[in-house]
């Protein structure tokens, strides 16, 4: 990865990126009632090996849903980004 390239470019290889592990490799989730939820809502899960992936169409269409730009905000009294 090239560090100089522009950031819209690093942004767009990060959500690659974080697409191919989430629908590839998947998370860890080791509540049973949360695996059974994460099923039922059509995520793909390991329910033995506790591992939940997600496809492509269903993260695009929970991305799809949020807001196109959020505040961040720091702990404490700091005030937000």
């Amino acid at each position: 990865m090239n560090w100089n390239q522009p950031a819209e470019e690093i942004a767009h290889l990060v959500h690659r990126k974080s697409v191919e592990i989430l629908s590839e490799v998947g998370f860890s989730v080791p509540e049973a009632e949360t695996l059974a939820a994460l099923k039922s809502a059509g995520f793909i899960v390991d329910t033995e090996a506790q591992m939940v992936r997600i496809t492509r169409e269903l993260l695009n269409e929970a991305l799809s849903t949020l807001p196109g730009d959020a505040r961040l905000y720091p702990r404490g009294d700091q005030k937000g980004l």
